[in-house]
């Protein structure tokens, strides 16, 4: 026995046939109320001219099992031909249950011209309801007449006559084993799917023919002694199974989405805490160093590490294509998010992702205080404005899209138990995509910063060191109202993001450093002393002094 592969121009014609209408019912909502109402018999019991009830008898239609206890007659269908996991102990009819696609592939390949002739003389097969299939067939041709163009028909038979040379070029027959009514005799009959002599088959053949093709059914070559058939298999229902979630990579997306809402919350927090701050001082505050939340605040509370997963998660997201499935009328299928959304709501949510990308720009920056010192202030915020900027038009002129190629290739691990089949891939993600946003953030910050070395004179810092602030805090505050005698004054606000967290009881000051986990006190009566004759000793009174 041999296994022989369906003909590749019948895997073809039968991939072509579903696309056209797959896309004829996604891009007509009639379509689909037509299609549904396309009348579909649930069985169809072809027979060969040739096997006639009156005549013949079957006493078996698999070559692998014996003769049956009691012959069949023809005229409830031909006995089930061979199969794997067929009994033998039983026989049962060779009946097609049969699905829309099915049926519409076969129509369309060969009832779409001079219908009701075609029609009448495929029902002649039907040993059951020949009735029912005229009124089946009929209405099923006149919808893919009403909606597909005779070009297209057309086209479909001319490559249809070519496929069933390639098919009876393989000697691909349907078999049974027959008893002769009058004689008694057993004989071995075989017939070619498209036989010229039986074209009543030729119907029922194109159905057989769609089942070879997606994998219902199969051919086998049974060499002999004395000759070689190649042999139909009856039908085996498809096994329909879900994926185990144990092999579905999620668990990562899940605690990264965890930790980015973790990362979000610490940030919404700080702010919350220097805003309440803001108010309990009266607005003695530095305005602008709130901007600073994200790129001061979120360095001392959430620490580089996580900040690099965020950006990283933002950069993944900015480069994948978003497929979301669909349900449309009867129909379900994978659509790009944007084809659902308003164009303004579409742009308005990829330039609020684009902005993610700044995330990479502030660790970056951070790591390079220790070199760029006082040029981080004048290059840091256009940078990120930059890159935002950037990234967004790449976002919106050259959007990430989605690719899918399916080629189903099947290799046999162990024989009889595993199969291993690999039918395609879906790409959502774009590996080019994430590398130009990180090269964009990288190299725009070091261009900027280049530019600025070179066109500006850094300041020499007015204040002493203070080891109460990051990097990010000495070098991205605005300082210039708050250093007196040497010493920069830090108000509650931007201390809340430097993380110096302050209280103040009975005339001393506490602070509370979380970096370092220390305790300071502070007398409010030595802060006032050492202000009282600052221009605006009520700001720095109200501050705290990094004296240390």
């Amino acid at each position: 026995m041999r296994h022989v592969p369906c003909p590749t121009s019948l895997l073809q014609l039968q991939s072509d046939v579903h696309e056209a209408m797959s896309t004829l019912l996604s891009a007509t909502p009639a379509a689909q109320d037509d299609y549904a109402a396309i009348k579909v018999m649930s069985t169809m019991v072809p027979v060969p001219v040739a096997l006639s009830p009156t005549a013949v008898v079957s006493v078996r239609g698999s070559v692998l099992c014996g003769v049956l206890p009691s012959p069949m007659s023809f005229s409830m269908g031909m006995d089930n031909l061979f199969s794997a996991k067929a009994p033998c102990t039983v026989g049962y009819n060779e009946w097609v249950y049969t699905i829309e696609t099915q049926v519409a592939f076969a129509a369309a390949v060969s009832l779409a011209f001079n219908t009701t002739a075609r029609v009448a003389l495929a029902c002649q097969a039907e040993m059951v309801a020949p009735v029912g299939c005229v009124a089946s067939l009929i209405s099923i041709a006149a919808f893919l007449t009403k909606y597909f163009s005779e070009a297209t028909l057309a086209a479909f038979e001319t490559r249809a006559t070519a496929v069933q040379y390639d098919i009876n070029a393989h000697g691909v027959v349907i078999t049974q084993y027959i008893k002769e009514l009058a004689s008694g005799n057993v004989s071995f009959f075989h017939q070619s799917v498209f036989t010229p002599t039986d074209p009543a088959m030729h119907f029922a053949g194109w159905i057989f023919a769609y089942d070879w093709a997606t994998g219902a059914r199969e051919v086998v070559s049974f060499e002999g002694d004395t000759g070689t058939f190649a042999m139909l298999s009856t039908s085996v229902a498809v096994t329909t199974f879900s994926a185990s979630p144990y092999e579905l990579p999620t668990n990562v997306a899940v605690y990264f989405r965890v930790l980015c809402q973790y990362i979000s919350s610490v940030l919404l927090f700080v702010a919350v805490m220097a805003v309440i701050y803001s108010v309990a001082n009266g607005f003695k505050i530095e305005g602008s160093n709130l901007w600073k939340v994200n790129r001061v605040g979120g360095m001392v509370w959430i620490g580089r590490p996580l900040l690099l997963l965020r950006s990283t998660t933002a950069l993944c997201i900015l480069s994948t294509a978003e497929l979301q499935l669909s349900n449309e009328g009867d129909l379900t299928m994978f659509i790009a998010s944007d084809a659902r959304e308003r164009v303004i709501v579409a742009t308005i949510s990829k330039v609020l992702a684009a902005g993610e990308l700044c995330w990479l720009v502030y660790i970056a920056v951070d790591y390079c205080m220790v070199v760029t010192q006082e040029l981080t202030a004048s290059y840091s915020s256009k940078t990120a404005i930059l890159v935002w900027i950037l990234a967004a038009a790449l976002s919106l002129a050259s959007p990430v899209t989605h690719n899918a190629t399916i080629n189903r290739q099947c290799v046999v691990t162990v024989v009889d138990y595993a199969l291993v089949c690999h039918s395609g891939v879906v790409t959502i993600g774009s590996k080019t995509r994430f590398l130009q946003l990180v090269a964009l953030a990288l190299g725009i910050s070091g261009a900027i910063y280049f530019h600025d070395r070179l066109r500006y004179t850094p300041e020499l810092p007015a204040e002493r060191p203070s080891y109460l602030l990051s990097c990010g805090a000495k070098y991205l505050f605005q300082k210039t109202a708050w250093v007196h005698g040497g010493v920069y004054y830090i108000d509650c606000a931007s201390a809340a993001l430097a993380g110096l967290l302050v209280f103040r009881h009975r005339r001393i000051t506490y602070v509370f450093d979380i970096k370092t986990w220390r305790t300071l006190a502070l007398s409010q009566e030595t802060i006032e002393a050492k202000t009282q004759f600052h221009p605006t000793y009520r700001c720095l009174a109200a501050a705290i002094p990094c004296v240390q």
